[in-house]
């Protein structure tokens, strides 16, 4: 392409998002281009309530991710201390 064909294809009156698929994605955003997303505020909410279970599940996946990430270093400590006395 040279130099000349550049500028016609810049210059032509069509819009840039000529790509039906692109518009598409364009006109679903909440927010226009160059604008930052608003926020919504949660400085007014209560805390959510959680039921016993809800509350006992949590604490349980806590444990175990915690468990875990002991016994992976426990494994890379128990590697480590095999590689150097060998």
């Amino acid at each position: 392409m040279n130099g000349s064909h550049w500028r016609q294809e810049n210059e032509s009156s069509e819009p840039m998002n000529s790509n039906p698929d692109i518009m598409i994605a364009d006109q679903l955003r909440a927010t226009p281009r160059g604008y930052p997303e608003e926020k919504l505020k949660s400085d007014h909410l209560a805390p959510l309530e959680m039921t016993p279970a809800v509350r006992w599940s949590l604490f349980a996946l806590r444990a175990y991710l915690i468990l875990m990430i002991i016994l992976c270093f426990y494994h890379v400590i128990d590697l480590a201390t095999h590689m150097l006395s060998k």
